[in-house]
């Protein structure tokens, strides 16, 4: 029994520093890219450069929102319908306006400015990295699915084209796996609620300043508040539902005046819709009529092997394929290696697969994490993907499929793994697996393994040629 003790200790240390590793060469890698990419490479409206000299008749973008906020040092008076990105809440742009005046009293120059821009989104990825390994902690998943877990998230290329974008996306998806990790720990401890709860309005405030879409985490999560409101009626009575009530008049306290404030002023001030996103008028890059079928947008079979990484609109029209595709490289704008390219596409559909279906089982089989506990999380992933796939049709528009929209799913395919591996792990040691089972899972557990392992060093070269 010692000898079993002091090999779960050791066990448990490898995974640590396994994890540790990941993360320090991931985060050189992230460095690497951000310093040698230009703040340019993948513009998604980002706007022209900009100078004093033609300030006030070309901002535009998410460059000249930044610019807007640097030089009036407050909020844009112009109607957000009438410049490019300026309908996004300002958090974002206030912060990097800051690093810009910053660079500026040192000395620098707009452009060495425009690279330190990329800064911000570099270091909202590291923080969400750090805070999605915490959340697959508290869920459950653990050993070396955790390290394995942990090395799909971190070596993932969509991490790195979050760092260097110059857009809200990267604070988007930290604000939203705070809020999740947040409610979690909220959820789980016996004293300090308050304090959790605190943290957790603030993410969900801070985050709808950053991008509105993180208001989806919101949804569930209310769900999930009356759901303990009534548990804790029925146990505590009267107090219980005091308590309760306390805590949760302080989320709205926090969470509201900060989350709905953009939108309020907006509607006040230009009647704007809090739901507002223009709509994309080059029609160069809309999907066509004939591929605009449900069917085809949402094959899950469509053609993978056939990757472009031109802005083809006969080619590119199913959701899921150009998704993928867009996590790995976002919207082609350096010179990727298509061999190469064209192997991380199969593994990533394989992975995505596999994943899900892990996820899935694991909603049913994880016996030892509370059933609001999982169907949070199984709402949560179901919710994103149907508003995705709603944005998608809404908007049929190449530039609309894109994963930098839900890159927050990526934590659930994580998770997924960790799930199924102790589950796996669960039924061998009570012996309830037969062999067919047992066959079966040992190959897709060694296939995943094996795919993410392969993936990650795909994803270090494919980065690394590319520049």
């Amino acid at each position: 029994m010692l000898h079993n003790a002091q090999w779960k200790k050791s066990g448990a240390e490898v995974v640590r520093i396994v994890i540790i590793l990941a993360f320090l060469v991931s985060s050189l890698v992230r460095l690497y890219v951000v310093n040698f990419a230009e703040y340019n490479c993948a513009p998604h409206d980002l706007g022209p450069s900009y100078g004093t000299e033609n300030y006030e008749s070309r901002y535009e973008g998410h460059l000249g929102y930044i610019w807007s906020i640097k030089m009036s040092g407050g909020l844009s008076q112009d109607d957000p319908r009438e410049r490019t990105c300026f309908y996004n809440p300002p958090l974002f742009y206030a912060l990097e306006a800051g690093v810009w005046n910053l660079a500026e009293e040192l000395g620098v120059s707009d452009n060495q400015a425009h690279e330190l821009l990329q800064w911000i989104p570099f270091l909202a990825v590291e923080l969400a990295l750090l805070v999605m390994i915490l959340i697959m902690k508290e869920v459950g998943v653990g050993g070396y699915a955790l390290a394995l877990a942990s090395i799909l998230l971190l070596f993932h290329p969509e991490m790195t084209i979050l760092s260097i974008i110059v857009n809200p996306d990267a604070m988007s998806l930290m604000f939203s796996v705070l809020s999740i990790y947040f409610m979690i720990r909220w959820y789980k401890a016996r004293e300090g609620k308050m304090l959790w709860m605190v943290l957790d309005a603030l993410a969900i405030g801070l985050g709808m300043m950053t991008k509105l879409t993180v208001a989806l985490v919101a949804i569930p999560m209310a769900v999930f508040f009356l759901y303990e409101l009534v548990n804790r009626c029925r146990r505590e009575g009267k107090a219980g539902f005091l308590d309760l009530f306390k805590q949760y008049l302080v989320f709205l306290l926090i969470s509201v005046p900060l989350g709905l404030y953009w939108s309020v002023r907006n509607f006040l001030k230009f009647r704007l819709s809090p739901t507002y996103v223009p709509l994309v008028t080059d029609d160069s890059i809309k999907i066509l009529d004939e591929n605009s079928s449900l069917l085809k947008r949402l094959n899950p079979l469509a053609g993978y092997y056939d990757i472009s990484i031109t802005w083809d609109t006969a080619r590119q029209y199913n959701i899921w394929k150009h998704t993928l595709q867009t996590s790995l490289i976002d919207e082609y704008y350096l010179p990727w290696n298509m061999s190469l390219l064209r192997v991380m596409m199969y593994l990533a559909v394989f992975l995505s697969l596999v994943l899900t279906v892990f996820f899935i089982i694991g909603i049913f089989k994880k016996r030892d994490l509370s059933a609001p506990l999982r169907l949070f999380l199984a709402g949560l992933y179901l919710l994103y993907i149907l508003y995705y796939v709603r944005f998608c049709f809404n908007f049929p528009h190449l530039c609309t499929m894109n994963y930098r929209y839900i890159p927050v799913t990526l934590l659930f395919a994580a998770i997924g793994l960790g799930w199924f591996s102790e589950e796996d792990k669960r039924a061998e040691e009570e012996g309830r697996r037969t062999r067919g089972s047992r066959i079966i899972s040992m190959i897709a557990l060694l296939g995943s393994g094996c795919g993410i392992l392969l993936f990650s060093v795909g994803a270090v070269l494919l980065w690394f040629l590319a520049l």
